[in-house]
């Protein structure tokens, strides 16, 4: 590759399950970006006793998330790049950059998506982190939302019920989660996306973001995104299968679905008024 350095870090964040996946593969469909299944990096790096990381020091969670990372992604090699002595966030943090931007410009590209959903509860630490950092949030309507977080809750109560045991979870996640997105909209290097806006009319939207990440946009990126989730959905996500369906089919209200009328009205009971506007029943 030359002297040629990364170009762009992108974080795409959101709420689970209001499309982080499906937007992450379209722009992963542009032959300029890399990107890779979740690594759920920093969310280990700062979990467990948090007041370890106010001293730099890392959770003892992070260094089993990088190996399990490497493994999936089929780069174990890598795994020697963090020292064996390494104890300090920043260390973890430089080694992770280093890694993804590494295997980025191998396959001759320079710009990647790291896409964590939970990644959202670290953006301050990781703006401070790493260099020419890029946030992407997406927002999706509360309602669709929560009905979707509360349907993996049922469906998948082995994994996602480790997270979300009742309605009431999902809503507060759902609040939480849009509140701190809302509180970086101002931000220069972050960008909110709305969920419905990208599946009824996506090409605007995704033209405005490939300028944000400095990259081209591709006609491609509206049919080829199936072909990418195929490599950045491990086998151990069976709930984003949809993502591989055409963008159209996704634009059902997910709410009419899952949730009957007396949980419909809970819900709206439930959601603060400041955030009534990003809720429709």
């Amino acid at each position: 590759m030359g002297n040629k350095n990364i170009l762009t870090r992108v974080f795409l964040v959101g709420c689970p399950r209001s499309g982080t996946t499906l937007l992450q593969s379209i722009l992963a469909a542009n032959s300029h970006v890399a990107s890779f299944p979740e690594t759920h990096f920093y969310e280990k790096l700062f979990s467990g006793k948090q007041f370890l990381a106010a001293f730099g020091i890392a959770s003892r969670r992070a260094r089993p998330q990088w190996k399990k990372f490497l493994e999936e992604i089929g780069h174990s090699e890598m795994q020697t790049n963090l020292p064996k002595n390494a104890i300090y966030v920043r260390q973890f943090s430089e080694t992770f950059i280093q890694v993804l931007d590494a295997i980025t410009l191998n396959q001759g590209k320079l710009v990647w998506i790291e896409k964590t959903p939970a990644h959202l509860h670290s953006v301050d630490w990781i703006e401070r982190l790493v260099n020419r950092s890029l946030f992407i949030h997406i927002l999706r309507n509360g309602m669709d939302n929560i009905a979707s977080l509360y349907a993996m809750v049922n469906k998948y109560p082995e994994t996602w019920g480790r997270w979300f045991s009742s309605i009431d979870q999902c809503i507060y996640r759902w609040v939480g989660d849009t509140r701190i997105s809302r509180g970086c909209e101002s931000r220069e290097n972050h960008r909110l996306v709305s969920y419905e806006q990208l599946i009824t009319d996506p090409k605007p939207v995704l033209v405005e973001l490939c300028e944000f990440i400095r990259v081209p946009f591709e006609e491609c990126m509206l049919t080829d995104y199936s072909k990418v989730a195929e490599k950045i959905i491990l086998y151990r996500e069976p709930w984003k299968a949809s993502v591989r369906e055409p963008i159209s089919t996704a634009n059902s209200r997910k709410s009419f679905k899952l949730l009957n009328e007396e949980q419909r009205q809970y819900i709206l009971a439930h959601i603060p008024e400041d955030l009534l506007g990003n809720v429709s029943n």
